[in-house]
């Protein structure tokens, strides 16, 4: 292998090409980086991002290099996105359900719901934040993007008893104003007007 300094200056001057928007030049370094035994995903990644290849070619270049990176669920998780970003969306899904089983890592559930939501398979996404929620506990955010999802698909009767589940533990409000707008949006007013006085006075205790 390559004097490991060289690598060093090959990476750095690949990292500048980046920036300077030079693909070519840094296509060139990070490969020499690569070859002298470097396994790094933002080596690879700039690899197969200024290849001037087909986009088939592109992920059949990724799919050569990536067995020789170690097999971390971070790595893992952007070999998920590197294929998200080329539309191969079931395959990505595919890895993260599998990281999700492995780690419980509810960032890789959150990321998984988001993208059935942009793909179009909203319903799928509920059902995956609906799971997680029977087995554990849902954080704020995936209570945020459950409820969105079952309001944007008209499920009022399943999102008003998630914002009343999740009340419990509701100590500066948030929920309470969730439960005001969703009262509001019914044109349930003196219902909402209630609800926007007990806002109030939470506000007040845990501001």
């Amino acid at each position: 292998s390559e004097d490991p300094s060289r690598a060093d200056i090959a990476f750095e001057a690949g990292l500048l090409a980046v920036i300077l928007r030079q693909p070519e030049k840094a296509h060139r370094h990070m490969q020499s980086v690569w070859e002298s035994g470097v396994r790094k995903l933002s080596v690879l990644l700039i690899i197969i991002d200024t290849y001037e290849v087909t986009i088939l070619e592109r992920i059949e270049q990724f799919n050569r290099l990536f067995p020789e990176l170690d097999q971390t669920p971070e790595n893992l998780n952007a070999k998920g996105r590197f294929y998200s970003r080329y539309g191969l969306h079931d395959e990505a899904l595919a890895i993260w359900q599998s990281l999700a089983e492995k780690t419980g890592d509810e960032a890789i559930i959150l990321q998984m719901a988001r993208k059935l939501e942009v793909i179009g398979r909203r319903e799928e996404a509920s059902s995956l934040l609906i799971d997680r929620q029977s087995t554990s506990q849902l954080s704020t955010e995936g209570y945020n993007l459950l409820l969105s999802l079952l309001v944007f698909d008209n499920q009022f009767e399943q999102a008003e008893s998630l914002i009343q589940m999740a009340d419990e533990e509701d100590p500066h409000g948030e929920w309470i104003l969730k439960k005001t707008m969703f009262t509001l949006m019914q044109g349930r007013l003196p219902e909402a007007e209630d609800q926007l006085a007990t806002l109030i006075q939470t506000r007040s205790e845990h501001p």
